[in-house]
């Protein structure tokens, strides 16, 4: 979460990705609306 302007960014239930913070980073910093991504969703 970014307290600034209080974005976030979240994944959840993902497996064989190397930095799932890196991801959650990215959606915080570049999708429009607060997101969440779980299982198969995030693996897209």
């Amino acid at each position: 979460m970014n307290g600034n302007n209080l974005t976030i960014g979240t994944v959840a239930g993902i497996k064989d990705f190397k930095n799932p913070i890196s991801m959650a980073k990215h959606l915080a910093e570049h999708e429009r609306h607060n997101i969440l991504l779980v299982i198969s969703g995030a693996e897209a």
